[in-house]
Order: structure tokens, then sequence, then C-alpha cells
């Protein structure tokens, strides 16, 4: 599988060689970055991270986990894009993940460790929903919700969680989540969380980015188009940014910003989507 892919340049290579002006060679190098600092690895599904480091860990320790590690870094998970989905590991590659705080403390001992088995089968809620749910309990729980919290709960830009297991799954932003909406639909295990809040480390260093980069454009129409993608990754309201992307006027970066918000399947698009 490794040879269906040709190799290329990376923008790594690009910026440290190229005679372009600084300023593009930022912009560019922003978007190739774009997978990592928006939180990729965490979309595709709930272990994809610890998997990821784990693969990379031991990459050195034969040509066979250096060539599983290769294959990883392209697809971004344990997926091949390129054989519709089909894993290309196999539940011994699976990462061994601690908990230390899953059980009360004892002196001496790290925590709960165990394999966390990847599914054959990729996730179709990819890891926007728990992996156990179906669509009765979701429609169940949708149907307890008031008008405006059932926009929430169906919203593209939010994630559906537990509240049975609050505090385990979420290393990214530590479950600081509203207490009033964690409350919501409490008879039910249900509860949503906004992507600002969720994402909110990568979503915060991404915003950054976008506006540093906004303010090194010339063109008013991709100045309001960073800025605002910028506001909206840290207010979750994206409607003045995707208004901004349809007015956008074309230019020399519409390639780079097209290849970063709507790449294919394996790529940044399934960032915002599932298969659901």
């Amino acid at each position: 599988m490794q040879n269906s892919w040709d190799p290329v340049v990376s923008m790594q290579s690009i910026v440290s060689t190229s005679e372009m002006p600084h300023k593009d060679l930022y912009i560019m190098y922003m978007f190739s970055l774009n997978n990592e600092i928006t939180g990729f690895f965490w979309n595709v599904w709930c272990s994809n991270p610890v998997l990821r480091d784990w693969l990379k860990e031991h990459a050195d320790a034969s040509e066979l986990d250096k060539l599983k590690w290769m294959y990883y870094v392209i697809n971004k998970s344990p997926w091949s894009c390129l054989d519709e989905n089909a894993a290309f590991l196999t539940t011994a590659d699976s990462a061994i993940k601690l908990l230390p705080e899953a059980t009360r403390r004892v002196t001496g001992w790290k925590g709960l460790e165990y394999r966390a088995a990847f599914p054959m089968v990729k996730p179709p809620g990819a890891n926007f929903y728990p992996p156990d749910m179906d669509k009765m309990e979701f429609e169940s729980w949708k149907g307890s919700l008031t008008e405006d919290q059932q926009k929430d709960a169906t919203s593209f830009f939010n994630v559906i969680k537990r509240h049975s297991e609050f505090g385990l799954e979420s290393p990214l932003s530590n479950d600081t989540v509203d207490i009033a909406n964690h409350m919501v639909g409490s008879a039910h295990d249900l509860y949503f969380v906004p992507f600002s809040q969720e994402y909110n480390p990568f979503l915060k260093r991404a915003a950054e980015l976008l506006h540093k980069a906004g303010d090194m454009i010339s063109s008013p129409s991709l100045k309001r188009l960073l800025h605002s993608k910028a506001s909206a990754f840290l207010s979750n309201d994206y409607y003045e940014s995707d208004i901004a992307w349809m007015e956008l006027v074309c230019t020399s970066y519409i390639v780079l910003l097209r290849n970063s918000v709507h790449y294919n399947a394996c790529g940044s698009n399934t960032k915002f989507t599932d298969s659901l």
C-alpha cells in the first residue's frame, strides 16, 4: 500500500529553501499545519492519538514497524483511505493505554493499563459521537431537549459525549464544559460539547496563526475569511466565516485554502464530518 503513494517535497523543505517572500512562506506553512493544529487525530477515533504516539515510539524496532508508522502518517489513522478504509494494522499493533485516575490511588502503582484495540471497521460516527451510541438512543435523548438544545445536539460543530464517561476521555479540554450544558438532558446519558471547548488547545493555536496570516494578506476578502475563521474557532459560530468563504475573491492562495478545508476522505475534510 505504501507504493500507492508518490513522494513529494514537504512544506518544511519549501520554507527552508524557497526565495518566495517571507509572508507568503509563512501563510503556506500555516496551511500545511492545518491537520495537526486543528486536532484531526482526535476527530477520527477516540484512541487515535494514543495509537499515533505508540507507533511513533516503536517505529525503529524493525523495518515493518517503520513501514507501519509511515503508512499511518499518510492516513492519520489505522484505516487506509485508498482501500475503502480497510484496516492495515492488526489488534496486535494496538497501543497500551494508561488511565492513572481510573481507580483510587495505590502507592507504587501507576494506574490501570489496557490495550486500546481499534475496530477493524472505521467508526461511522468518527469521534463526534460515543462509539456505542445508536440512532435510537440519540433520537430518544434529542426528543427530551428543548428546540434550541435540539439545534445544538444536531449542530455540525458540537461533539456528543456521555455523562458516564465524563472526565475519562477529554485530555484536550479537561472536560471544562459549562456545568449547565453538562446537565442538559441529564435523565439521559448523552450531552454535547462545542468544538471550541473540546478542541480548545488546538483551535486557540490555529486561531493565532490565522489571525497572523490575515494581518499579512493584502486581499480584503481573504483577510476577512482568515480573521472570521479564527474568530469562529474560538466562538463556535461559523456563520460569518462561511459567508466570507462564499464571497472570497480568487487569489493565489485559493488552492491552498481549498486543499486545507475541502480535502478528501483521508484528509482534513474528515475533521468536521462523519459517515452517519
